[in-house]
């Protein structure tokens, strides 16, 4: 994995400035309401836009493919379902845009490759088939398809967003390699976040899982307090994102864990005593925010996955699963 995942890593903040080229989707910004479909990492990556665009009041959902396919509803009026797929050929969401345009509703196709099913079966589409990274773990096409989303949707953007996640891509690989030299490689790996942030980190577990092969979770902050606290110790691995309204509890579950000797990131710039901070410099809810701990996070995670020696050879499997995603 090791330099050849980074270069691709790093490569992220180019990646964006060329999306940031991009421009609103008349489709897309005209509808009334927007509905995100995708599957696996892609329905992770829609969830965030819907949270993206109910923080500026539009009306969206997001919605897995397969529920799609096994709870059909009908169409309101004025939806537009947004597929969301890097290669365009993932099975449930093409059924599903099958599904949703047989009872009328228009489809738009975000992703990175041209003429694929989805492309072709969608009104309308904005693929960017250099933003397809050669590995299949996740480097830059997270980051480049969440951004394209929001640019296409006419969502807030700046323009700051290359360098705040090149820097963010710095301060993680600094903080990866300091955990592992000061602590030794984690034994598991915890992502907690409230509300709008935790379509993020159930996307950040899953990228955990595949770059580190460590034992990982994502709980909302305050659930964790109900059992799943008893499994942190000094050797787990702690990223925490407190909520707006709930920030106050969610300081207090940070201080226990730092209590049990837990390495404790906080991606925030009010971290209570013990805890790293991770802040992301960014507005609240936006998606210079997202983008940028996205980049802190995954940089940790591939300092880890260096160290245990983690190899394109152990991730066939990985490969051979969702490289169709």
């Amino acid at each position: 994995m090791g330099v050849i995942y980074k270069e691709e890593l790093f490569r992220t903040p180019d990646i964006l400035r060329r999306v940031l080229r991009e421009s609103t989707d008349s489709l897309l910004g005209d509808a009334k309401r927007l509905l995100f479909v995708g599957c696996g990492t892609s329905l992770y990556i829609g969830a965030q836009l819907e949270r993206l665009c109910r923080a500026v009041g539009r009306e969206a959902a997001a919605l897995d493919a397969v529920e799609v396919l096994e709870h059909p509803a009908e169409k309101s009026g004025g939806e537009v379902a947004v597929y969301i797929s890097r290669s365009g050929r993932s099975r449930e969401t093409v059924l599903a845009a099958e599904e949703l345009r047989r009872r009328g509703v228009a489809g738009f196709y975000l992703g990175c490759t041209p003429a694929s099913p989805l492309d072709t079966l969608c009104d309308s589409a904005r693929v960017i088939p250099w933003a397809e990274e050669t590995l299949v773990l996740e480097s830059f096409s997270y980051y480049a398809q969440l951004l394209l989303g929001a640019v296409c949707c006419g969502l807030p953007v700046g323009g700051d967003i290359p360098p705040l996640v090149s820097d963010a891509l710095s301060r993680g690989e600094e903080a990866g390699r300091a955990i592992v030299r000061d602590r030794g490689i984690p034994s598991r790996i915890i992502s907690l976040a409230s509300g709008f942030y935790v379509p993020l980190h159930r996307e950040m577990m899953l990228k955990d899982g595949e770059i580190t092969q460590l034992p990982v979770e994502s709980w909302g902050n305050l659930e964790f307090r109900h059992g799943p606290r008893s499994w942190a110790d000094e050797t787990t691995l702690i990223h925490m994102i407190p909520g707006t309204l709930t920030r106050a509890w969610d300081v207090r579950v940070a201080e226990e864990l730092i209590s049990y000797g837990c390495p404790l990131l906080y991606y925030g710039g009010d971290a209570p005593e013990g805890a790293m901070c991770a802040d992301p410099a960014a507005p609240r809810e936006t998606t210079a925010e997202v983008l940028a701990a996205a980049a802190f996070h995954t940089a940790v995670a591939a300092e880890i996955g260096l160290a245990r020696g983690t190899s394109p050879e152990r991730l066939r499997h990985v490969v051979h699963n969702v490289g169709n995603l």
